[in-house]
């Protein structure tokens, strides 16, 4: 049997339960510690994360704590990685959701822990402004209800960049006076809407930013990775490394493709199973709708 590591994205730590659920984890602490000392020399921000972590959803996704968040998610992944390969359960394939990507490049070798912290640090503190632009919504129908293409047309011709996530899960990023649009739209046919980010994260418009800041990782140095990655942008594998950065940036202004990736990730495989490491359960709870012959598990079953 086949593993599959997979690691959600930028809304990882919205509950608060999920925030402290991995928190005693040695590997998980260990790295918190470390993103700490490289706010503090590279940045001279010194804080604690176990604070930070108390605060309200609206504090911890400011946009002036992107890098926090951002950098929580990233150590905690980490280290719930190295805690399950230390019991020796190491994966054979990686998937990132997004922001999930770095994460997934440092378990794979890619790129070291450090120098993703410290590139991700200087890249986020030149997004100032995004928060002006637009907001990421969440677009859902009932369970066995899927939108249909016309639907998804019809929000597209709106302005409005889909991530088509499972049938029933739209992950929607636009600019305020077209989402002001979808809400009308989804009153009339009785969407379910929830706002995710309040920047409008996985669109075109936030790519004059993302393009602005991203000298600041262009130099990073990547490495062959050591396991097999899948991407979820074209929902295929990667081997190129110029192409694993190249997603870094992609990640957050193109729509993204998680339900087709992940089934055609287990189509390449006779028999696996995915291990979701966290810290949220969102794309556990997307599985059903996915209709996956794999077993999903959460990493601290394990």
């Amino acid at each position: 049997m086949k593993t599959a590591f997979i690691f959600p994205g930028l809304n990882g730590l919205i509950k608060a339960e999920d925030r402290m659920r991995y928190l005693n984890v040695p590997e998980v602490a260990a790295r918190l510690r470390q993103v700490e000392e490289i706010f503090k020399t590279q940045a001279n921000h010194e804080f604690k994360f176990e604070n930070y972590l108390q605060g309200s959803m609206q504090e911890i996704y400011s946009v002036e704590n992107i890098s926090k968040a951002a950098t929580a998610i990233c150590a905690i992944q980490v280290g719930v990685s190295e805690h399950l390969m230390k019991k020796g359960i190491k994966p054979d394939w990686t998937l990132g959701c997004s922001l999930g990507d770095l994460a997934r490049a440092v378990i794979s070798h890619v790129v070291s822990f450090e120098t993703c912290i410290m590139g991700y640090i200087r890249f986020a503190d030149k997004l100032q402004g995004i928060e002006k632009i637009g907001a990421n919504v969440g677009v859902s129908k009932p369970a066995g209800a899927a939108f249909t293409q016309d639907e998804i047309i019809e929000m597209q011709n709106l302005g409005l960049d889909i991530s088509v996530m499972t049938p029933n899960f739209l992950n929607i990023g636009g600019r305020y006076q077209e989402l002001e649009q979808l809400q009308m739209i989804a009153k009339e046919k009785r969407f379910r809407t929830v706002k995710i980010l309040d920047y409008p994260a996985h669109s075109r418009y936030i790519s004059p930013y993302v393009h602005a800041a991203a000298f600041e990782v262009k130099d990073i140095q990547l490495q062959t990775p050591t396991n097999r990655i899948f991407s979820c942008i074209s929902c295929d594998e990667i081997t190129n490394t110029d192409i694993m950065k190249s997603e870094l940036m992609l990640n957050m202004t193109q729509p993204l493709r998680w339900g087709e990736a992940i089934q055609k990730l287990e189509g390449l495989e006779e028999e696996m199973r995915f291990i979701n490491v966290g810290p949220c359960k969102s794309l556990t709870k997307m599985t059903p709708d996915l209709n996956l012959k794999s077993a999903i598990y959460e990493a601290d079953v394990f």
